[in-house]
Formats: structure tokens, C-alpha cells, sequence
């Protein structure tokens, strides 16, 4: 595991989530519930984050690895993540994995966006042109 500290981290990081029609809610693994806007924060001391635990929030880095990570359902959806916290850094299943204390959801993508950042050949692109089919 890396850790590095947040100085200024302006990149874009990529997290799934699953989309309840009943309630218009988006959750992650967890069954936490995520808002675009809002800001997420574990309030943990650094000692205590711990890769693949419930004391981040994981994300990857290139929306692609996504995929290794998840089993995709028809609800799922999306988010482009702001990084506030801690970083840490892992490879799981020959994907990189990112994972914070403290995140920021910035918006859901459209399929059209998805599309847009993945590859032809990719699973994902493949998944997102279909679901952009039936939109």
C-alpha cells in the first residue's frame, strides 16, 4: 500500500455506484448513500485507514479498471469523485485501486461520457454503449 498525503490533488478518480429507481438514490457497496455535491469524510486518524476496509472510499483512477474491480449490475451508475484526504494506493486483481478518508462526488456520467473515456474493446465501453441503446 502507498499512502501519499493530498497536496492540491486535482485529478479526476472514477467510482461505481448503484442506482435505486424505487428512491432516486445513489449507494455504493455498503449500501451507503452518496450525494453529488456532498462531501464524505471517515473522521478517522491516519493510523486507522486500512486498504480494502470499510474505513475509506475506493475508486480507481482510469474509469476502465472499474471493471476488475465491480460485477456490473443494470442499475449501476457511474461518479467522477474529487479527492480531499489521504490517498492510498493498492493492485487488486491486476488493477490499480485508489482509496481516501475523504471525498467529494462531483457528478454522475452520462453513458455518453463513459463512452467517451474508455476504449472500443473495452468490457466497459462495451456495457456503457449498450445501456446508451436503451436510454
Amino acid at each position: 500500500m502507498i499512502l501519499m498525503e493530498n497536496k492540491m490533488n486535482t485529478k479526476k478518480y472514477y467510482k461505481v455506484f448503484f442506482f435505486d429507481e424505487e428512491t432516486k438514490t445513489i449507494s455504493a457497496q455498503g449500501n451507503a448513500t452518496f450525494e453529488v455535491g456532498r462531501v464524505y469524510d471517515k473522521n478517522l486518524p491516519l493510523e486507522k485507514l486500512e486498504m480494502c476496509s470499510n474505513t475509506v472510499y475506493h475508486f480507481c483512477e482510469n474509469i476502465e479498471n472499474t471493471w476488475g474491480h465491480y460485477d456490473f449490475a443494470e442499475n449501476c451508475v457511474f461518479g467522477e469523485i474529487e479527492v480531499l484526504g489521504h490517498l492510498l494506493e493498492n493492485t487488486v486483481n491486476n488493477f490499480d485501486i485508489f482509496a481516501s478518508d475523504k471525498i467529494k462526488v462531483t457528478k454522475i456520467l452520462t453513458w455518453a461520457e463513459v463512452i467517451s473515456l474508455t476504449n472500443a474493446d473495452n468490457k466497459l465501453h462495451q456495457f456503457a454503449t449498450k445501456k446508451l441503446q436503451y436510454e
